[in-house]
């Protein structure tokens, strides 16, 4: 269940930077590479293009972070939820053997 952490962590903190870059520079300069244009040779295609790309990686970035804080509440909220009730449970446990303990029997397993 740990090992679930460094990835719900690595996912927020990279949909972060996705969101972040996504929402500040529309082009980074591999997409200006890929694409063979520059900003204003797309904008003459079209004028709707370039914010048509640039809520791409925006809202990829957003995806990524809720996706990432949702691994970590329900990991969280487990581990909680699981420590507890493990400890009742020995508690629990520990307690029905000793009752059986002091009547002098052999417990049943628990």
């Amino acid at each position: 269940m740990m090992i679930m952490f460094p990835f719900a962590v690595y996912g927020a903190l990279a949909g972060s930077v996705i969101t972040i870059l996504g929402t500040t520079v529309v082009f980074v300069p591999q997409d200006i590479t890929y694409l063979g244009f520059t900003p204003t040779q797309v904008n003459a295609v079209n004028p709707h293009l370039i914010p048509l790309i640039a809520h791409n990686p925006a809202g990829f970035g957003g995806g990524l972070v809720s996706d990432g804080l949702m691994v970590f509440l329900i990991v969280w909220k487990a581990l909680l939820v699981g420590g507890i009730t493990g400890s009742v449970a020995r508690s629990a446990c520990i307690g029905y053997h000793k009752m059986w303990e002091d009547a002098g029997s052999m417990p049943p397993v628990c």
